[in-house]
């Protein structure tokens, strides 16, 4: 993956504590669930980035409930602790220089046409084909499938069957927010 758009952002090794460690930071985190990891890794896909935002935020949220707000809540963080993280404006803010520069990348490369694929691909959260890719976009097949094609290389985005899809979930929400915003 060194030749990743999403190389563009240096990642951090995410250590995942033991069963039986009982420091501060980790006591409130849950032992991941098998739902959690799944839905975790489809909208990550293991981005070490997006891994270090998303539990940074959910720290600072469990802080902020716990010792800010006072509400008792269980010390570990569960699914819907996740949705309200990624749901928020601020962790797309946050995020910004990640997102922004896999658009970047995607926008200032060769083939052109790749953000407007990126764009239409994001209105669909279970990817499309390429023939309606390629309507949606205004593009022709070919010059779509050229844009596919490097953005695949990338890792951006990935062919599932039939249906062509963001990699990262996350990268999707962002590019529909930003058509949409």
């Amino acid at each position: 993956m060194s030749d990743s758009y999403f190389a563009c952002v240096p990642g951090a090794g995410v250590v995942i504590p033991s069963a039986h460690s009982e420091t501060p930071h980790t006591r409130p985190v849950d032992r991941h669930r098998q739902t959690s990891r799944r839905v975790g890794y489809s909208v990550l896909r293991g981005q070490p980035y997006l891994v270090q935002l998303i539990c940074h935020g959910l720290v600072t949220r469990f802080n902020r409930q716990t010792f800010e707000e006072g509400v008792e809540r269980a010390r570990r963080f569960s699914l819907a602790d996740v949705e309200a993280v990624i749901n928020t404006a601020e962790f797309y803010r946050d995020g910004n220089a990640y997102f922004t520069g896999v658009w970047i990348q995607a926008e200032t490369s060769n083939p052109s046409g790749q953000t407007t694929v990126l764009s239409a691909l994001a209105q669909s959260e279970n990817g499309i084909t390429i023939e309606e890719l390629a309507r949606q976009a205004g593009l022709s097949s070919e010059e779509v499938s050229s844009a596919l094609e490097t953005l695949s290389k990338h890792d951006v985005v990935k062919k599932d069957d039939e249906q062509w899809q963001f990699t990262v979930e996350l990268m999707r929400r962002w590019v529909a927010q930003r058509k949409n915003g």
